[in-house]
């Protein structure tokens, strides 16, 4: 709406009610006519329309008594009887800002004592206006006017100002609270306001990991069962997304984010601050934090050490606020009561009496207005109080005050705010009728009541429910006010009221409890309904693990084992069960394997083996798959208990779930075994007829193993295809990147390169993205092998050391990386011909792999023990490199894998060339000879130890060269069939090093270390 040229912002709500009664002038529109039209098929209360018909007042500058807009009658309606034109506004004015439902409310009390922050406050948002990032803490003890402050700020510079201004509220949680309240509420309101669509498409656009959280996914309807942006999504990729969101927007507009009382804030926001005060992109953005120094100290709240930090590194600026002097208590009263009369020793007795603390001032003079000492008459306000009995006997405390205030309120009254105490500072009427088993109209008539007279609560709009039902909302003035009321409450009304508000939270919000899952927990613990608040505490742990907030949920799961001593059995074994799970995968998640270990421990023992063996399987695979990280030995003492205890369940999905999983844990740990291959394949074969989407997409990601076990590579690309696609559709990130990482492997192996370089792309991203360090590591070292087969030592190198490092900083087990790294890196070395490098690199996976509990993936043998052997055989050790070479020949027959099968024959030819054994190296290429045509990474290898084998002119030079002119011919019609560049450089090089040679140099070239794959070239 527009007052000439200034924008008078009204919430939509508002806007329907005021055109309603325009539409209908000096009639009377009775209250039930304007909750059915303007609030079509929603329930509402009178509460919500009198919100409404006070927003229009002020933005009317109407007042109820003499009004010039809009009439009230009494308990029956309104009647517009104004003259209100209707028009377009000025053109070039900017529209609404969504931070105007949000604006300051101006307060009965003026702000005194504060110039000078307020002067730094203003300079430092003129710096934010002109592109600048700045972060500010106002802090101060209870009542020292913080809020105040920061209010006066904002007002100064709503009206026909640029900017967003987006508030949020953090919530007394005692202990547990949930993961970016307070920057959820911050959003969630705007995202309730005006410019509603725009917020939502800016977090779509941007934020994407932020919707759900807000609710914005429910609310606008029905999605996908899985929003293929939020794969993968991490704690970290949730902080940087907003960073960034908000960082875009502000090259807008400024942006003002406002969070009150930090000192009750959690984890995760303050991470949010950490990295927003960090950051060095530009950014119109201002954040602007209000906590309790004190309760800060006193409690080690983490907020102390993240402002220490930001200090240091002069990325914030923190404002203590401290109590008012003299001076500042004569201009208190000079503003609230204008051309006064007080005696000057009245104003000194209130600065003594208060020791200047600015709320303790105003609740003092309010109690004195409210006993009529101080009165208004024809020359102003005058002091007709005793004053010994201001400086000797009113309340020596605010909270004194506070209760005396209380003391007088009808008991109506008394009980209304009561019964909100219980809710919390801020409260809907809803909430507070369930204690009391009073109709809502009664209670919005109640709470307005006191909002008009100014007495300890103030309006908070409009709330609404999943439910349908609207309602007006309050607050408390101050913390305080509601402690103080809270604490007068005698203990067993509060339990009996604590539990009463629980149970209308869990009507309010239907399905959506998570939403309010802490709140409701606690309400239940001081309830006593034990098992109540161990069932939302879960609730809300699980809430935030969905917002990547683990340590949040970590949290609510110790507060819900302390609960659970207090629930009586059998109910507790159930939730103790069900607890114990969920802190195991939080933990896992938390990177705390050992905790999770132990959780999922005690799970599968709390589970009797005779009449809940189900269960406990599903524990015991839980445990082996996390001690597969960290505990190899005992995760397969795990897994063979699991598959003896397979045959006893009667479900069978789960049987070859189990066999399925646990054969698979055996194939990577123990090695290939054709009974666990087919467990594998049945588990597979089960999900699939069983039309279990999650478990399939489990089984066929690991089936694509087993298939590069066989040497099956086209086989594991479409299994890893088809994986990563259900993992993709279920949400599961892990899967999909594991998926990502076995079809590469298998991709690189089937020589189909170009088509891998793309995958690597895309899921190197995803890791990128959501800041997932082990895969992007594990892809990058695919990525790098690439580079070494084409020739391009140095970036294979380089991509190698990169990942090592990066190892090093993670904080979980890094053997795969270290193993698979390690390799990579000393066969890149070996290729660019820095052999002492390559000679560390191996000595140190060979010291590793002694040590006591070091386990690598079988798979890693492979490549492993044919760059070591062939390693050996350049650097002379022909013996070392006979027993690599023969290993890996067991190994490879042992699971029928054709191309390291093919690459042991040959190498072990090279070993017989180097002593001088010619029929013995013939003997070795006509055993791999059947099996070279299947094996087209190590087809080149095969071909140039045939090739100096025929130069020899041996008994079995007729039969290999025919076989080598064969494969030679099937080789060379593959050149260019790929189309990528490293590709073609293997190919290139390998056709090249099958050049017809003169026999002499061939006899030369048999000696080992001059051999044609000297310089690590394939």
């Amino acid at each position: 709406m527009w007052r000439g040229s200034q924008v008078a912002p009204l919430t939509p709500r508002a806007y329907a009610v005021l055109s309603y009664l325009a539409a209908r002038p000096r009639r009377l529109v009775t209250k039930d006519e304007l909750l059915d039209n303007v609030w079509k098929g929603t329930l509402v209360t009178d509460g919500v329309l009198k919100v409404c018909v006070r927003e229009l007042r002020k933005a009317l500058e109407d007042d109820v008594k003499t009004p010039t807009y809009i009439e009230t009658a009494h308990r029956r309606g309104y009647r517009f009887i104004g003259d209100l034109p209707l028009v377009d506004g000025p053109p070039a004015a900017p529209p609404p800002a969504p931070e105007a439902a949000e604006r300051a409310r101006p307060d009965a009390h003026p702000l005194v004592g504060r110039e000078a922050t307020l002067a730094r406050l203003e300079t430092l948002r003129r710096e934010v206006w002109d592109g600048a990032r700045r972060m500010v803490f106002v802090c101060g003890a209870p009542g020292i006017g913080k809020t105040s402050t920061v209010d006066a700020l904002l007002q100064r510079h709503v009206d026909g100002q640029p900017g967003w201004i987006a508030r949020g509220q953090c919530i007394e949680h005692y202990g547990s609270s949930e993961a970016y309240l307070p920057v959820l509420d911050a959003l969630g309101r705007l995202v309730r306001g005006p410019a509603r669509e725009s917020l939502l498409r800016w977090l779509e656009q941007h934020a994407p990991t932020w919707l759900e959280p807000l609710g914005a996914q429910r609310e606008n309807g029905a999605r996908a069962e899985h929003d293929p942006r939020l794969l993968g999504a991490t704690h970290e990729r949730m902080l940087r997304e907003m960073a960034e969101a908000l960082e875009a927007l502000s090259r807008q507009t400024p942006i003002a984010l406002v969070l009150e009382d930090l000192h009750w804030s959690d984890v995760s926001t303050l991470d949010l601050l950490a990295l927003l005060a960090r950051r060095r992109e530009p950014a119109r953005l201002l954040v602007l934090g209000t906590y309790r120094h004190g309760d800060v100290l006193r409690s080690q709240h983490p907020l102390r050490d993240v402002v220490r930090e930001l200090e240091a590194h002069g990325l914030c600026e923190r404002l203590e606020l401290d109590v008012l002097g003299r001076a500042a208590v004569d201009e208190y009263l000079a503003r609230r009561f204008p051309g006064h009369g007080f005696d000057e020793r009245f104003a000194h007795t209130l600065y003594q009496r208060t020791d200047g603390n600015p709320l303790f001032l105003g609740s003092l003079v309010d109690l004195l207005v409210d006993e009529r000492a101080l009165t208004e008459g024809p020359g102003g306000w005058r002091f007709s109080g005793d004053l010994a009995r201001v400086a000797t006997s009113l309340p020596r405390s605010v909270r004194q005050v506070i209760e005396l205030q209380v003391d007088r309120l009808s008991e109506r009254e008394r009980s209304v705010l009561e019964a909100a105490s219980i809710v919390g500072v801020n409260f809907s009427a809803a909430a507070v009728a369930a204690p009391l088993g009073l109709e809502l109209t009664e209670v919005e008539e109640l709470c307005d009541g006191l909002v008009a007279r100014e007495q300890l609560l103030v309006s908070r709009g409009i709330g609404s429910f999943p439910t349908g039902l609207m309602t007006a909302r309050y607050a408390f003035r101050h913390a305080l006010q509601r402690s103080a009321v809270y604490e007068r409450l005698p203990a067993s009304r509060r339990m009996r009221w604590h539990a009463r508000v629980a149970r209308r939270g869990e009507e309010l919000f239907g399905e959506q409890l998570d939403s309010i899952a802490s709140e409701l927990a606690q309400h239940f613990e001081h309830g006593h309904e034990f098992a109540h608040a161990v069932r939302h505490r879960l609730i809300a742990a699980r809430a935030d693990v969905r917002r990547h907030a683990s340590r949040e949920a970590a949290e609510h799961l110790v507060r819900a084992q302390a609960a659970l001593a207090s629930v009586p059995e059998p109910r507790r074994g159930e939730l103790r069960r069900e607890l114990l799970e969920e802190l195991g995968l939080v933990r896992r998640a938390l990177g705390d394997l050992q905790g999770a270990a132990e959780a999922f421990d005690q799970l599968a023992q709390s589970c009797d083996p005779l009449r809940e063996r189900a269960p406990r399987l599903r524990a015991m695979l839980q445990l082996a798959s996390t001690l597969f990280w960290i505990d190899r030995e005992r995760c397969l003492s795990v897994v063979d208990r699991a598959l003896e205890s397979a045959s006893q369940v009667e479900d069978p999905l789960l049987q070859a779930h189990v066999r399925g999983y646990c054969g698979h844990s055996i194939l990577c740990l123990r090695g290939y075994a054709a009974e666990h291959a087919a467990s594998v394949e049945q588990a597979i074969a089960a999900a699939r007829a069983a039309g279990d989407r999650r478990l399939l997409a489990l089984h066929v990601v690991r089936g694509a193993y087993t298939h590069i076990l066989r040497g099956e590579y086209e086989q594991a690309a479409a299994s890893a295809r088809e994986g990563a696609e259900l993992s993709q559709a279920i949400g599961d990130g892990f899967d999909f990147l594991l998926g990502r990482f076995f079809g590469a492997w298998a991709l690189m192996h089937a020589l189909r390169w170009s088509e891998l370089r793309a995958l690597l792309r895309e899921a190197e991203e995803l890791a990128e993205r959501n800041s997932l360090t082990l895969w992007s590591g594990l892809l990058r070292l695919v990525r790098a092998q690439l580079h070494e087969l084409g020739g391009d030592f140095e970036t294979a190198a380089a991509l190698a050391r990169q990942t090592l490092a990066e190892a090093e900083r993670i904080d979980g087990p890094t053997g795969q990386l270290f193993f698979h790294g390690e390799f990579v890196l000393a066969r890149a070395l070996a290729g660019a011909g820095r052999d002492d490098e390559a000679d560390a690199s191996f000595t140190r996976m060979e010291t590793k792999l002694r040590r006591p509990g070091a386990w690598m993936d079988w798979m890693l043998y492979f490549p492993l023990l044919e760059a070591r052997s062939r390693w050996r055989l350049r650097r002379g050790e022909r013996e070392l490199a006979q027993t690599d070479a023969l290993e890996l020949a067991e190994r490879a027959e042992q699971s029928r894998e054709p191309n390291y099968a093919v690459f042991a024959r040959a190498l072990l030819a090279r070993c017989a060339l180097a002593r001088g054994d010619v029929d013995a190296a013939a003997r070795e290429l006509e055993t791999a000879a059947s099996r070279a045509g299947d094996a087209p990474l190590a087809l080149p290898e095969w071909l140039a130890a045939a090739q100096e084998v025929c130069a020899e002119r041996t008994a079995h030079a007729r039969t290999l060269s025919a076989r080598f002119e064969e494969l030679r011919r099937a080789f060379e019609a593959r050149a260019g069939a790929d189309g990528d560049s490293l590709y073609a450089a293997w190919h290139t090089g390998a056709v090249a090093r099958l050049a017809p040679r003169p026999r002499a140099s061939a006899r030369t070239s048999s000696a080992g270390p001059k051999s044609p794959r000297g310089s690590g070239r394939r």
